[in-house]
């Protein structure tokens, strides 16, 4: 852990213990509207003061919002990071002399095309569906502007190695620190109500913890991404441009498949074996980028196994053990696998086509904060009991985003995602690119493939401030794609902030 924070600027370090400071005054169990009001304003501030010192660059900006981003505030609202996020990102995308203009060339205007056409369908949803308030849809419409406009800035970024370099040194801390906090809700040593600590005191000694993700499912879904994505910048051939050590991306891969058998989530554990193969079968070819080492491989499962022996001395990871036990072969057929028994989803997915079935949805409710997406799922703004455990959603991304989006808006969603998997493979199918370069594309290549593969049983839509983390790495995934005329072999890399 002091390897890693060593690893940022101080400033950054300084400017990200203030605000996570002052984050606890806008606690409203503890705090009078009035105090809440003024620990806004005093984030506003700092964050103001951030950006000044930073010469009003958009890159540490986003470096420092990316971090607060994993400690969930004001979830219910929107996120409280989106909401201080959005003056500034409104700031930046008026500001004409930053970055490229996405419509300089026929790839960029796709781009365009289809996020206006998203933001049309939530507009229209917010306007002629929706029948919660106005207030609430100035809630809603803050919190999903908030990650458009993340996803614009990131595209006409130039992409660099060296804010790159940063970016997974902020994920391996991230990382480090929410198995800490994992353990603290499991052990139950430290026990404050703080964005800090993930959790109220309610929270505390509990099987499943969910670290700083508010839903153990979300924490083990990042948790995989990050693995997945770890593992890869792992193997590279070539690195050296990064500046990442190999014990740097070691610990980040030891501590994210941590993470992944304390949440308990036996889908994600499943998943994360399959990296191997895929890792392998990108390593066999053509001008492949990576190098599959068995050596490797093993002193990472030693560690992985070290560390996990200790911990399992305090009953840390039994329920994944407990869960592990109970799958039987009977478990992985097709029919189990789809109508959802297998993962616990059977009664979820028959509400969620049921839901589908009672509309049109051309339209749906549009991107909102909790309180309009239960409308949009349930049809109501409480939560929803099914077999007596209370529900957010239908744990799948594909039966919950016809009601936020309709079918207009989710076609619009994932030909952007589809468009930038096309590109990044394309990218490592080149050879005329850095061989670095490419190595990072499909490490983003394959945490999409995982990420849109676990959404089969579980719904990113429903943590405001997860959103925007997910909306960060496809504004990275953009960013790469749009720069790489700049790393073309024997071409130098454009250094930015």
């Amino acid at each position: 852990m002091n390897m890693i924070i060593h690893a940022f600027p101080r400033q950054f370090n300084i400017f990200l213990f203030f605000c996570l400071l002052l984050c606890n005054l806008l606690i409203q169990a503890f705090f009078s509207i009035l105090i809440n009001l003024l620990g806004f304003g005093l984030l506003l501030f700092v964050i103001f003061i951030y950006v000044k010192r930073n010469k009003n660059h958009f890159m540490p900006f986003l470096l420092l919002i990316f971090t607060l981003s994993n400690f969930r505030l004001l979830e219910n609202q929107g996120g409280g990071w989106n909401l201080i996020a959005f003056p500034f990102l409104l700031l930046f995308i008026f500001n004409n002399s930053y970055g490229n203009d996405l419509n300089n060339n026929q790839s960029r205007k796709l781009l365009f095309f289809f996020l206006m056409i998203l933001i049309l369908s939530n507009f229209l949803g917010w306007l002629l569906i929706n029948p919660l308030s106005f207030a609430v849809k100035i809630q809603n419409s803050i919190q999903f502007i908030s990650y458009i406009l993340i996803l614009i800035l990131l595209a006409k970024s130039s992409f660099t190695f060296r804010f790159f370099n940063n970016f997974v040194k902020i994920v391996a801390f991230i990382n480090v620190y929410a198995f800490l906090v994992s353990l603290n809700q499991v052990l139950g040593l430290l026990r404050w109500t703080s964005p800090v600590f993930g959790a109220d005191s309610a929270y505390f000694h509990v099987l499943r913890p969910f670290s700083l993700y508010g839903d153990f499912e979300l924490y083990a879904e990042y948790s995989l991404l990050v693995f997945v994505f770890s593992f890869l910048l792992l193997i590279t051939k070539h690195n050296s441009a990064l500046n990442l050590s190999k014990k740097l991306l070691s610990v980040n891969l030891v501590f994210a498949f941590l993470n992944i058998l304390i949440s308990g989530t036996r889908s994600s554990l499943i998943l994360s074996v399959f990296v191997l193969p895929i890792a392998f079968l990108f390593s066999l070819m053509k001008n492949a980028v990576f190098r599959f080492s068995l050596k490797n491989l093993f002193i990472i499962s030693v560690l992985v196994a070290a560390m996990f022996t200790i911990i399992i001395q305090f009953h840390v990871g039994d329920t994944m053990f407990n869960r592990m036990s109970g799958l039987t072969s009977t478990h992985f057929t097709f029919d189990n696998i789809f109508s959802g028994e297998t993962i616990n989803r059977d009664k979820p997915y028959e509400k969620g086509i049921s839901r589908i079935e009672r509309n049109n949805w051309w339209l749906g409710y549009g991107s909102g904060i909790l309180k309009s997406n239960l409308a949009a799922w349930w049809g109501t703004t409480k939560f929803t009991t099914v077999d007596d455990l209370p529900m957010f959603d239908f744990h799948s991304l594909y039966l919950c985003i016809p009601m936020i989006y309709g079918w207009i808006g989710s076609t619009a969603f994932f030909i952007i995602f589809i468009y930038m998997l096309g590109n990044l493979w394309m990218i490592f199918q080149n050879d005329t690119y850095d061989s670095t370069f490419r190595a990072i594309a499909t490490a983003l290549f394959t945490f999409w493939l995982f990420f849109f593969i676990n959404e089969f049983k579980i719904n990113f839509l429903r943590g405001a401030s997860y959103q925007m983390l997910i909306w960060i790495w496809l504004g990275l995934s953009y960013s790469v794609i749009y720069s790489k005329q700049n790393f073309r072999n024997g071409q130098n890399e454009i250094n930015g902030n």
